[in-house]
């Protein structure tokens, strides 16, 4: 045996395949999973460019995880959206994978049960196909689930919740990967789970796009691209999610309006402001805390807050506003407005009598008009939001309409984008008329050089040489 295929046949029996990466997108996606299962995360969200060898990085995820000495009787399972894929791309792959595995280490590809196992080990890949039944992955344990084409599967949320989460109990650090590119809707649990993904608490997400593929030449690429629309081409290639601007509530929004705005020397004066969306039942209370720029009547929301679920109490609520403005506004907490939905005018007035907290109250009937306010002072380049509002950020990414444009749409990880309306009832009640610059700020009243002319309305400052 030469040194090549001992150091393979070595690798096969510690489970170890890195060896069998041969991109950069596949070397990218690896150093995000060892991260992510090293702070035993549980789940880790791929989005990847048609052609950068995900499916195979997949399956050599499942050949380790049922090769991993320390797992008892390790199993995993490879699902992908459409039972069809089971043969003409899945098992070609565990195939091709396998191709250099040597051949005493005894695993076997049981058809009739669609699954591979390893006669050493006793461990198990199952493999199976979603698309007519999602509760196909049942089972007794998992400690690796693989979705391939996850942006295809109909009911993901449920797949995760549901019946992914039970087959991890027990198991020392599972995980479950969801790969795929954006599906042709934002409209799917996929698109909100990439945000849930995105979040720092997690940190789990993944983009890898065509450009980043260093095997694949420029003629290869254009290519694959050939024929394909604009938006087809930004989805599988370069991971974008693309939404239906007929449905889009902010069709306007862009990366652009997220921005950490550096603030200027008048910043102490800008009027501030607290905007709250209450939630009922198991919806999000969500919050944001901005302030008005009155030069350049600019909206900047500084941070952002959630509550959820019946169980919260205005002393909860009561503790957290307060929590906030601390955090944001150590010099000067005080608020020129509160605002909050008319949801709960019960809460309202107990945060104001309990809490010395006033909230004004903001009628929802129109929702139509105060949307197209918020859209216009995008247009306008009105609006700008610091990077840690993420969930109003990924509530402005895929928000839609419901179809018969009556309200939002509910998302499983946003619920009715409760940060976008929090901001709208904001924006609404924003004081774009009085100044809050003292007149006077910044001109030295001793100074020879200062003027003062009287004038019918007001006093009229005239500066020379300063």
């Amino acid at each position: 045996m030469d040194r090549r295929q001992a150091l393979i046949t070595e690798f096969w029996k510690r489970g170890r395949l890195k060896y069998r990466l041969w991109n950069d997108i596949q070397k990218k996606i690896e150093a995000k999973y060892q991260d992510v299962q090293a702070r035993k995360v549980g789940f880790m969200f791929v989005n990847c460019t048609r052609g950068g060898g995900k499916t195979d990085w997949g399956v050599t995820k499942a050949l380790e995880c049922i090769r991993d000495p320390k797992l008892k009787r390790p199993q995993a399972f490879m699902a992908t959206a459409f039972g069809s894929d089971l043969t003409t791309i899945i098992h070609p792959t565990f195939e091709r994978v396998m191709e250099d595995k040597p051949r005493q280490l005894g695993i076997d590809h049981i058809p009739s049960k669609r699954m591979y196992i390893d006669r050493t080990t006793g461990g198990m890949v199952h493999y199976r196909g979603l698309d007519l039944k999602t509760n196909s992955l049942r089972g007794n344990y998992a400690d690796v689930v693989i979705i391939e084409e996850s942006q295809n599967v109909k009911s993901l949320a449920y797949l995760w919740n549901y019946v992914i989460k039970q087959l991890f109990r027990h198991r020392p650090n599972p995980i479950c990967i969801f790969i795929g590119t954006p599906p042709e809707t934002p409209d799917h649990a996929w698109v909100q789970m990439m945000e849930l993904a995105k979040l720092p608490e997690n940190d789990c997400y993944v983009e890898a796009t065509i450009d980043e593929h260093n095997m694949m030449s420029d003629e290869e690429k254009k290519f694959l691209m050939k024929d394909l629309t604009e938006d087809a081409i930004a989805r599988e290639f370069y991971c974008k999610v693309v939404i239906d601007k007929s449905r889009a509530i902010i069709p306007e929004w862009d990366e652009r309006f997220c921005v950490n705005t550096e603030p200027d020397e008048f910043r102490r004066f800008y009027y501030q402001y607290v905007a709250m969306d209450l939630g009922v039942k198991n919806d999000f209370t969500a919050g944001l805390l901005f302030y008005y720029d009155f030069l350049r009547r600019t909206v900047v929301v500084e941070d952002e807050f959630e509550m959820r679920g019946p169980t919260m109490t205005t002393d909860q609520l009561a503790e957290l506003i307060a929590k906030k403005k601390l955090e944001r506004w150590p010099d000067n907490q005080k608020t020129y407005r509160q605002i909050a939905d008319n949801n709960n005018p019960l809460l309202v007035n107990d945060l104001n009598l309990k809490y010395g907290m006033p909230f004004m109250t903001t009628d929802k009937s129109k929702l139509v008009y105060m949307v197209n306010k918020v859209r216009v002072m995008f247009r306008q380049n009105r609006i700008e939001i610091n990077p840690r509002c993420l969930k109003l950020l990924g509530s402005l990414r895929v928000a839609i309409w419901n179809e018969r444009r009556t309200e939002f749409e509910r998302s499983e990880i946003f619920g009715h984008f409760d940060w976008l309306a929090a901001l709208i009832y904001g924006v609404r009640n924003v004081d774009e008329i009085s100044n809050p610059i003292p007149e006077f700020h910044g001109i030295n009243l001793a100074s020879p050089n200062t003027i003062i002319i009287p004038s019918p309305k007001r006093q009229i400052l005239k500066r020379f040489g300063e």
